[in-house]
């Protein structure tokens, strides 16, 4: 682990080397629930896409999101493609579930009610799932090919939370009967769901190239609305003060369709010393910080513990076992609010925003300003997503211009 909140908050790679493996104790779901993969198709569902290069884009998405069709007893494996600043979980709805029903029975963000200094936390069965990971050893663990969890319609099922990496799967076999539409979604991004539709067997089912045709196709115009997007978001807009100063708006991220953009924009401004500037995020199912300087530990939103009574317990990630010596304990604490200074007067100054999230979501929205009273090079980030980097060139008085 390092000091960068996002793989903060996929601490679960800890929890699957050295916590889970061997555990006795399901975690809220039966063995009864683990199937094996013969007797059916695979029908591979992406998850986000590799950005372009030098931008930032996070692909909220499923590849393809609709379209594809299996039969009664066929494995639909998610894999969770390379993005350097993704983090995703799935979930399967049981039948009759809608997508907005599911976002509101798993909020990210809940009440962590054993602790007055941190009252927020991740929802751990966001960040965990609801099933012991295959490999584990642990009753109920599954999620692979050997093993794909079980899915015919009684239940949700849901895979934790991962990191784009390229790597990670999780396999579902599907026995629902011919005319079910399977519908999944990541429970950390409100907007991204897909579907699959089971048909009757005999009747022909989307190939492997006709699923990797229709991925291509839908990344390929999605990218196309974020280089748009991009463009539009990486205009400032300039107020000024009658002391001659000025307060420039910039974006702290900004979406098309399911891209985030995760990127400052624009990625570079200069100023003049005494110059404000204000990060908006308008829209978009993300939370980001601005975080100065670039590279600091301190403030971080996302910091895990362990519950305990009377307050909760810092996390030690531990040499053999399950985190906290129980997974049921481990937590994900979420700090909101602001940290360090807002007048940033060197480069080494402490600053950060706290989260800000566009409206309408599980945090209040909010558009933090700092102000450069000095000339300096600050290089700042979000805690959220690593990549996330902007830089601010404060130059000296006698250099006043537009730029």
């Amino acid at each position: 682990m390092n000091g960068s909140s996002r793989r903060r908050a996929v601490i679960r790679h800890l929890v699957l080397g050295l916590g889970l493996v061997g555990l006795s104790v399901p975690l809220g779901i039966a063995p009864s629930v683990v199937a094996t993969a013969s007797g059916g198709g695979t029908t591979l569902i992406g998850l986000d896409a590799p950005t372009p290069a030098h931008h930032n884009f996070g692909f909220n998405d499923f590849f393809p999101r609709a379209g594809a069709t299996i039969h009664t007893g066929d494995v639909v494996d998610f894999a969770w493609r390379q993005n350097a600043d993704g983090l995703h979980n799935v979930a399967v709805l049981k039948a009759g579930e809608t997508a907005n029903q599911a976002w509101a029975a798993y909020p990210v963000v809940v009440p962590d009610p054993g602790d007055a200094t941190n009252p927020l936390q991740f929802n751990p069965t966001v960040n965990l799932g609801n099933h012991p990971p295959a490999g584990s050893g642990a009753p109920g663990a599954c999620g692979d090919q050997v093993t794909p969890c079980a899915y015919d319609g009684s239940a949700d099922v849901i895979e934790a939370a991962n990191p784009a990496d390229g790597l990670h799967h999780f396999a579902v076999k599907v026995t629902a009967p011919a005319g079910s539409v399977i519908t999944f979604l990541c429970l950390i991004h409100v907007g991204m769901s897909g579907s699959v539709r089971v048909v009757a067997d005999g009747t022909p089912v989307t190939s492997a190239k006709q699923v990797a045709r229709m991925a291509k196709h839908q990344l390929r115009s999605e990218t196309a609305k974020a280089f748009g997007a991009e463009e539009r978001a990486s205009k400032t807009q300039i107020d000024r003060h009658t002391d001659g100063t000025k307060l420039v708006t910039m974006r702290a991220g900004a979406t098309a369709g399911h891209v985030a953009l995760l990127e400052m924009l624009p990625r570079h401004v200069r100023l003049h010393p005494g110059d404000q500037v204000r990060w908006q995020y308008t829209g978009g199912n993300e939370i980001h910080t601005v975080t100065f300087p670039d590279g600091t530990t301190d403030g971080e939103p996302l910091v895990p513990a362990c519950d305990g009574s009377p307050a909760d317990n810092p996390f030690v990630p531990p040499v053999a076992g399950p985190p906290c010596g129980n997974p049921a304990l481990f937590e994900l604490h979420i700090r909101p609010q602001p940290f360090g200074s807002t007048t940033i007067t060197d480069p080494t100054t402490f600053g950060s925003s706290g989260l800000v999230a566009a409206p309408g979501g599980p945090l209040p929205s909010m558009t933090p300003t700092f102000t450069f009273p000095s000339a300096g090079h600050f290089v700042y980030v979000c805690h959220i997503h690593d990549h996330m980097i902007g830089t601010i060139d404060v130059g000296h008085a006698d250099r006043h211009s537009d730029d």
